[in-house]
């Protein structure tokens, strides 16, 4: 987790985290923050809904792009908080060759 990210709810964002980890260990969680402006100062998510596991990254558009972005459902700024459970991030420590 990044340690400079001001999180104003900080209550909402503890049941979150309590509620991922909750959720199945064997998965790979990135926590999306809803945009409040078009900004190219932050990196973007999107997903299909119909396939919340194909993600994709939008690195610092340009403003233009960002308000575009805006204009859809299911985009987020990356907060580049991630969520995981320790088998599955052993798992994949030992896959590495």
């Amino acid at each position: 987790m990044p340690s400079d990210h001001y999180i104003s709810n900080n209550k909402d964002f503890y049941q979150t985290c309590k509620k991922t980890f909750r959720g199945d260990q064997e998965t790979l969680y990135l926590f999306g923050i809803r945009p409040e402006y078009a900004s190219s100062e932050y990196g973007y998510i999107s997903y299909n809904e119909e396939s919340s596991k194909k993600i994709k990254f939008i690195e610092k558009p340009s403003v233009k792009k960002a308000k575009e972005l805006l204009l859809h459902e299911n985009v987020y700024w990356n907060s580049g908080i991630f969520i995981f459970g320790r088998g599955w991030f052993l798992d994949k420590v030992n896959q590495i060759d």
